[in-house]
């Protein structure tokens, strides 16, 4: 059995993110299968440093703070306040392998320092690849600076793990040599847990969904348009975003101006329990995010019977993930987005299509059945090659 770090500053449920949900459920099956792991983070949670929930050991190595700045960006201070906690807490622990996720960049160095010092393995999980042309996009001159530490990154250890195809087609075109050490794992969902979601005749199908962070990238102002255009033909249309974030005010205000105030329920940041009542109750999943490392909700709606909509973006893994009208539907524009759900509200035969379809295409990432497996065979044979 081995002894695993999985770093990464922010940790599930106390923060609720796409690579926070992935490290925990990893964690906490290791743990079902007998390994001793550790999720190393910011500690979000009130009480002692150092819990233990479903066998996982979480570790705060220090108190919490934002990750995003005002404008929703990541944070340039917070990378280094975390890095210095890290290397104070891995100052007094030793483990057989350290699984740290590629951002905020800084933490990876410290996480190598002490691999190097102990002989231990360190694996990079890569969620995205930007290189020097996205993180000029996301922020602007400052892009440069996160641009040089993710070429660093890439150069740290031959053991990256990458979380979606997109990544790695990324990877292969900006930094060759990383493509060449990745392993291509994706996120999983518990396919099980959705068998008593309801069948499509029994959604609200003109209830609408969108999960995530409230940022410009999302394009949640394109659903709130779409469902501000669709309101005189579908007198039942509701939107519910589930997610904060910058964006939040101006979507309320988009909203309000648009007459939408009724129609449109912001429900702020919830816990899986009730995610999954939300998606019970949704007709379908929107998400027309252009940025996305994975979207681990897709393949959670999927599962759950629930057609999704997503958007086919050269920086979003959903192209990966949805094969268009035949398991879900992927759109380009505003206009395609309008389109989208028009078609779901009125064509019944490819509503019970994309819902039984995406059921079907989940069974892929199913985590015990398949994603888990992998990784723990992963970390294994990392292991034992360099002992």
């Amino acid at each position: 059995m081995m002894k695993i770090a999985i770093v990464y500053d922010a940790i599930y449920p106390d923060h609720i993110g796409g690579g926070e949900k992935r490290n925990w459920e990893v964690a906490r099956r290791l743990a079902r299968r007998g390994h001793e792991v550790w999720l190393i983070g910011m500690q979000f949670w009130p009480g002692e440093s150092v819990i233990r929930r479903e066998g996982v050991i979480c570790a705060g190595v220090c108190p919490a703070v934002p990750l995003f700045n005002r404008r929703g960006r990541r944070s340039l201070t917070e990378p280094l306040y975390f890095a210095w906690h890290l290397f104070r807490f891995l100052l007094r622990h030793r483990f057989d392998l350290i699984n740290c996720g590629e951002m905020p960049y800084l933490s990876c160095f410290v996480a190598r320092m002490f691999c190097r010092r102990h002989g231990t393995p360190l694996v990079i999980t890569w969620h995205e690849v930007r290189g020097l042309s996205g993180w000029r996009q996301y922020s602007g001159r400052l892009g440069a600076l996160a641009w040089f530490f993710e070429t660093l990154t890439a150069r740290l250890t031959r053991h990256n793990l990458a979380i979606s195809a997109l990544t790695v087609e990324r990877s292969a075109r900006i930094y060759p040599a990383l493509a060449a050490t990745m392993r291509l794992i994706e996120c999983g969902v518990e396919v099980g847990a959705q068998a008593d979601a309801p069948a499509p005749q029994a959604r609200s199908r003109e209830r609408l969904l969108c999960v995530g962070r409230l940022v410009p990238h999302k394009r949640v102002d394109w659903l709130v348009a779409a469902v501000r255009r669709l309101a005189a033909d579908f007198p039942d249309i509701q939107l519910v975003i589930v997610g904060k974030g910058s964006e939040e005010n101006r979507l309320r205000q988009m909203a309000e101006e648009s007459g939408l105030s009724g129609r449109v329920e912001f429900k702020g940041v919830v816990g899986a329990a009730e995610l999954e009542r939300e998606m019970a109750a949704a007709g379908m999943l929107v998400f027309p995010s252009m940025q996305e490392g994975f979207g681990v909700v897709v393949i959670e709606a999927m599962a759950a019977g629930l057609p999704v909509i997503a958007a086919d973006a050269p920086l979003s893994a959903a192209r990966f993930v949805i094969s268009h009208g035949e398991d879900g539907l992927l759109v380009r524009t505003s206009e395609n987005l309008i389109e989208a759900v028009r078609s779901l509200l009125k064509d019944d035969a490819l509503y019970a299509r994309l819902s039984s379809q995406g059921r079907i295409a989940a069974r892929r990432y199913d985590w015990d059945a398949a994603i888990i497996p992998a990784i723990e065979g992963y970390f294994e044979d990392i292991v034992k090659a360099e002992k």
